[in-house]
């Protein structure tokens, strides 16, 4: 349901800020939205390598639901707050 919430939520504040040609922030959501989408295969990838593990049952059904929707999120907010370089320098039509 947590990860239902976050893409509902981010899909709604996408689409707004799209509308409002806040494009940064639009990324920012949309980012959220990618990122919850791939949680259910994160999920059982893990449950994967879990069971291969010979983990615990319990402790990798925990694991598996609960850090790919935690983790997606962070992630997404870690790469959104991160300050960006300009690689490119502008070119002004007279300096040529």
């Amino acid at each position: 349901m947590l990860s239902g919430a976050i893409v509902a939520t981010a899909m709604v504040q996408g689409v707004r800020t799209a509308r409002a040609r806040r494009l940064v922030e639009h990324r920012r959501w949309v980012l959220h939205v990618l990122a919850q989408l791939s949680v259910a295969v994160t999920s059982r990838a893990m449950l994967f390598a879990f069971d291969a593990a010979a983990v615990d049952e319990q402790l990798a059904y925990l694991v598996s639901l609960w850090v790919p929707v935690v983790g997606s999120f962070a992630l997404v907010e870690l790469l959104s707050n991160r300050p960006r370089s300009r690689t490119r320098t502008p070119v002004y039509p007279e300096d040529s």
